[in-house]
């Protein structure tokens, strides 16, 4: 793949750009990119990495009828909207990477500016005019730039958004971006299966009929997690569970069993708060899949298996062991799904 450098090439500069990424906590470039850029040319630009196309596929909870394209390059995952061509993700390729603070800290007005760069530096254009910016955090380690589109008077206040996750020395957490599927028309879950035929897509809600504790007793927090969030305020319980976790042996563990399925993936709900364990390990079928890093996602989806089970998901599971630190991990809503 050609590189692409809207940088002059020679000593001195390389030198410069060197330098200056190294004292910036920025991962991407420091210079805007032109318009009209293929995506994998905004990724290699961006990243100064080569670009890997990974399969695609849709995500229900975005987007019923738009296929996303897939892309790692460097440390990072992002996956574009191939009607509108813009981001829609920007994940970290290992989900359960840790970040060690490299910088100086920065304010919420320098980590505001900086997010807002980001954004820029996909070539996404908002007007923030017309969004409303709510800031979240995690246990005052990573924050969360959160613009929604809409009123809060309004229903479905929240509904879409662009949200950019750093930590307090500016690192880029990850990046969502829900606003090019604005003016799509939007279906209730009870059509969701309708609109594509002969297709499974079911939501599993903690506490539901398909919900089950395998041992201990996760406590519940009221308000919080999907069911509890604009998009999915057609569901309950508007809660969540969670439970501490333990270094040693695991104390608490819960499963969801959703229904009959063949050939699907399975996405879990990461909610904003009690969800900071960077070692959340899901069990789907009994296997285990890569841990999740909860402290780093803020009220967003995280794909848990990323290839299709052709037999069908039975049991996605859940515990309380974190071999890295005490702190807390929290069970959500899952979505289950053929795309």
């Amino acid at each position: 793949m050609k590189k692409v450098n809207w940088l002059t090439t020679g000593g001195i500069v390389l030198l410069l750009l060197v330098v200056s990424i190294w004292q910036s906590p920025a991962v991407f470039g420091e210079t805007t990119l032109p318009q009209g850029l293929s995506s994998e040319e905004v990724i290699e630009a961006l990243t100064g990495e080569d670009v890997t196309r990974l399969e695609g596929g849709m995500l229900p909870y975005y987007s019923t009828e738009n296929k996303l394209n897939y892309f790692q390059s460097g440390e990072f995952t992002f996956r574009v909207d191939s009607v509108s061509g813009q981001f829609i993700e920007v994940y970290p390729f290992d989900s359960s990477r840790e970040f060690t603070l490299m910088h100086k800290e920065l304010e919420l007005e320098e980590l505001e500016e900086l997010a807002k760069e980001y954004i820029e530096k996909l070539n996404i254009q908002v007007n923030y005019d017309l969004l409303r910016l709510n800031i979240g955090d995690k246990g005052e380690l990573n924050y969360f730039f959160r613009w929604n589109a809409g009123s809060p008077e309004a229903t479905g206040f929240g509904n879409f958004f662009i949200q950019v996750g750093l930590t307090k020395d500016g690192q880029l957490l990850n990046l969502v971006n829900t606003l090019p599927f604005m003016k799509q028309e939007s279906y209730s879950r009870e059509e969701l299966s309708a609109t594509v035929p002969n297709s499974f897509t079911e939501v599993y809600a903690n506490d539901g009929s398909y919900w089950g504790i395998d041992n201990g007793n996760p406590l519940s927090a009221s308000g919080y997690g999907y069911c509890g969030s604009a998009n999915g305020s057609w569901c309950s319980p508007y809660s969540i569970r969670y439970a501490t976790t333990m270094t040693g042996i695991e104390t608490v563990k819960a499963h969801w069993s959703p229904r009959g399925n063949l050939n699907t993936r399975v996405s879990a709900y990461i909610p904003s708060n009690y969800a900071t364990t960077t070692s959340a390990c899901y069990k789907v079928n009994g296997v285990s899949y890569p841990c999740l890093n909860q402290s780093i996602y803020y009220d967003t989806w995280l794909l848990i298996t990323p290839n299709k089970i052709s037999s069908g998901i039975n049991s996605v599971a859940l515990g309380n062991k974190d071999p890295n630190r005490s702190s807390y991990v929290a069970w959500d809503e899952i979505w289950v799904y053929d795309y």
